[in-house]
């Protein structure tokens, strides 16, 4: 079993008494997602299996990963 832990990619500054738990990624950081989701789907083939935490910013991650490592799951 191989194990690959990931970061979000560059998410929104927090702003005056924004909350942390709501910044999403950037246009760039969305783009950089998309990216590294697409490289990562050439180099692994075995069976995966995704956890992130429930911010939003991991959960825009998840889903490019998502979709282009398990492009049949319905994600959520």
């Amino acid at each position: 079993m191989d194990l690959l832990f990931l970061r979000h990619a560059e998410a929104e500054d927090a702003d005056n008494g924004g909350s942390d738990f709501e910044r999403q990624l950037t246009a760039h950081g969305r783009a950089s997602a998309e990216e590294t989701a697409d490289g990562l789907a050439l180099c692994i083939c075995n069976q995966i299996a995704l956890r992130r935490s429930p911010l939003v910013r991991t959960r825009e991650m998840g889903a490019y990963l998502a979709a282009a490592l398990l492009p049949s799951l319905a994600w959520r």
